[in-house]
């Protein structure tokens, strides 16, 4: 097997040169970069991935952090976020969360020294934490925001907006929200956008949590204490949340879209396991995790800056037949 010195001399250049060349090669000339693609390929030389990683100081590694491995929503996004870091050249690490943010910062550390940069989907670490990681290694964030952090956002009003107005469209006047824990972004934005949504319909909006994060049992405790309040539909945090409160309103002998409406947040698959399908907010996970490993590549390979304005996904309303017109209140 050829050496780099070996191109080196055939091409007439620094073996530091070569080595600039498949490392950097915007960093040189072109009329140089093919006297030492002209010689490479005449002696068959290959980079060797490893030692060029050794040189560089990298690993061609991305860390990915979900927050809950059980949730269904993140399995696109991985997959997604996978094929990308495939394609720019990196293995992509998979961890998910723990219950708690100490906990959770020493998973990122723990990750940090054996991967080049992060993705962080909803992280419960402070902001302080999170800009002292950006300092250690490129850090991109999903569904959360931090000072000027590189993030991806799934923006909740469009998707909540739509909701509403389908729900008051099919006669609904009393709507209630259970919302998801307080320290993640994406519940006070959904939060937010509910109440501006009931408020342009007229209609009245009520609240209902914060959820535990183990949300299917959170939605079938959120049942009990709606059957008999006058509420005729609910909008939850996520499908999860959806599907429990189906299950709760059920051992009440109640099935939803016939004696009430439900929508869910996410799109995920379980909307197609439930008994009606479940009307749902779609949101773009599989979007966002290409989005993510492109702003995280990006910075790595020096085309854009670490910090840079949020990148805003959009989402919409499905419906599907979880959702009735209006009748008597639930109980």
């Amino acid at each position: 097997m050829a050496t780099l010195r070996e191109v080196a001399a055939r091409a007439g250049v620094s073996t530091a040169t070569v080595s600039r060349v498949f490392s950097r090669p915007e960093a040189v000339s072109p009329d140089t970069r093919a006297k030492v693609f002209t010689a490479a390929e005449a002696l068959s030389f290959t980079p060797n991935p490893t030692a060029r990683s050794l040189a560089l100081g990298r690993t061609h590694n991305l860390g990915f952090l979900v927050p809950d491995i059980r949730n269904p929503v993140f399995g696109p996004a991985v997959e997604t976020a996978q094929d990308r870091a495939r394609e720019r050249g990196y293995s992509l690490f998979v961890a998910a969360g723990e219950g708690r943010s100490a906990d959770e910062l020493d998973l990122v550390r723990a990750i940090a020294r054996q991967v080049d940069g992060l993705v962080l989907i909803a992280p419960r670490m402070s902001d302080t934490d999170l800009e002292d990681l950006a300092r250690v290694t490129p850090v991109v964030l999903v569904n959360h925001t931090c000072g000027e952090l590189p993030a991806v956002l799934l923006t909740s009003d469009d998707g909540m907006s739509q909701a509403v107005d389908h729900l008051a469209d099919a006669g609904h006047t009393a709507v209630t929200y259970l919302g998801g824990p307080e320290y993640w972004l994406a519940q006070r934005r959904r939060l937010a956008a509910f109440v501006k949504a009931c408020a342009d319909r007229g209609i009245t909006g009520t609240v209902l949590g914060p959820l535990e994060p183990d949300f299917v049992v959170a939605g079938r405790k959120a049942a009990e204490e709606l059957v008999g309040t006058g509420t005729t539909a609910v909008v939850a945090y996520n499908d999860q949340a959806a599907v429990g409160l189906m299950q709760g309103f059920a051992e009440h002998g109640l099935r939803a879209g016939r004696d009430y409406s439900v929508v869910g947040f996410d799109d995920s698959w379980l909307c197609e396991m439930t008994s009606p399908p479940l009307t749902t907010v779609h949101l773009a996970f599989d979007e966002a995790g290409v989005t993510a490993i492109d702003l995280l590549c990006d910075v790595l390979d020096g085309k854009t800056t670490p910090r840079a304005a949020p990148v805003e996904l959009g989402t919409h309303l499905v419906v599907r037949s979880s959702t009735v017109t209006a009748g008597l209140p639930v109980g």
